[in-house]
C-alpha cells in the first residue's frame, strides 16, 4: 500500500450535490507528491473509467 507521511497538511472539500471538489496542501517536495498521485495503484482506487476520469 502507498504510504505518504505527511507531517503538516491543510484539507479542503466542498460539493454541489454532484460534484466534489478537493484541495489539499502536504508539506512534502512537489515531485513526490505527484510521483504518488500518478501511481497505478491510486489510478485504480478511483474505480473504472465509466464513473470517472483521471
Amino acid at each position: 500500500m502507498l504510504h505518504v507521511p505527511v507531517p503538516t497538511s491543510a484539507v479542503q472539500s466542498m460539493t454541489n450535490g454532484e460534484t466534489v471538489m478537493a484541495q489539499a496542501e502536504i508539506d512534502a517536495p512537489a515531485e513526490r507528491v505527484f510521483r504518488a498521485l500518478i501511481s497505478d495503484e491510486v489510478e485504480q482506487w478511483w474505480g473504472s473509467a465509466d464513473t470517472y476520469r483521471w
